[in-house]
């Protein structure tokens, strides 16, 4: 059965998938699906959702659909970016602690263990605090939080493989130690790093969200959905779509990766190929 007939199968991953896709199909085509634009002022202030506006305006009469639609494309950035440069510092500080091992793997994991004793959201606001609030500060703070996840994930999978007899027989045949740790052992990591990935990018996207709401997101006005609840949410009850539409966005492309990537961990489980 291949990969794709399985996919369709499994509902979680199905749905996710199609969270997903229509997510990036709404950053892709943000200014065809929105008439407006997202900076743009002067319509009627706090309008209720009308055949023009879908989703009505918020307090400076800006369209609140388009800043919902280009929005999604700050998310998007965040969470690929953030994931991106989690993996390329976790997963070879992983690789080298469950191929090396002995001290070298104490002094790499306890410094995991120091950034994990932070909470995120904290360690998130100060690592923001201090470099200042951009657009690429706020993706190296995402960044930083989770690295342990991908070191510690790669590591207990590099344990399991190191273990296996394809890597002895590589080194029987002469492979050097990063031949067989990057070009035998990593290839035969990369399942659980993609799922970790995917439900990395909801994560970032939470985060992210989670410090704009505080105040330590993108600058005052530029369309961002944790920004967007924090600017509306003295308007709730005069006028609940401004608040309800970012945190509906945020809630239903979280709730996406996640099925998604739930559907992919059952899917690369080599238990479930069976079935």
């Amino acid at each position: 059965m291949t990969f794709l007939r399985r996919l369709l199968r499994n509902r979680s991953a199905t749905i996710g998938c199609a969270v997903v896709l229509l997510f990036l199909l709404t950053t892709a085509l943000a200014d065809v699906v929105s008439r407006y634009e997202p900076l743009a002022q002067g319509y009627p202030q706090l309008e209720r959702p009308t055949g023009p506006h879908w989703l009505g305006t918020d307090d400076l009469g800006r369209d609140v659909w388009a800043r919902v639609c280009h929005g999604a494309r700050v998310s998007l950035q965040i969470g690929v970016v953030s994931v991106l440069l989690s993996a390329l510092v976790g997963v070879p500080i992983g690789c080298v602690a469950g191929y090396v091992g002995r001290w070298v793997d104490a002094v790499l994991m306890r410094l995991m263990d120091v950034l994990l004793a932070f909470p995120g959201i904290l360690l998130a606001l100060a690592i923001v605090a201090f470099l200042g609030s951009s657009l690429m500060n706020l993706m190296i703070a995402i960044a930083i939080v989770n690295v342990p996840a991908y070191a510690r994930q790669v590591r207990a999978s590099v344990l399991v493989q190191r273990e296996l007899d394809y890597v002895a027989a590589s080194r029987a045949l002469g492979a050097g130690h990063v031949r067989v740790l990057f070009r035998h052992i990593l290839p035969n990591c990369l399942g659980p790093i993609l799922v970790l990935s995917t439900l990395g990018i909801a994560t970032a996207i939470l985060e992210a969200a989670g410090l704009g709401f505080v105040g330590l997101g993108l600058e005052e006005g530029r369309p961002e959905w944790g920004t967007m609840l924090a600017e509306s949410r003295q308007h709730f009850l005069r006028a609940p779509w401004v608040v309800l539409a970012p945190g509906a966005a945020i809630t239903v492309t979280v709730l996406g990766f996640n099925l998604f990537g739930d559907g992919l961990r059952d899917l690369l489980d080599p238990r479930g190929r069976r079935r």
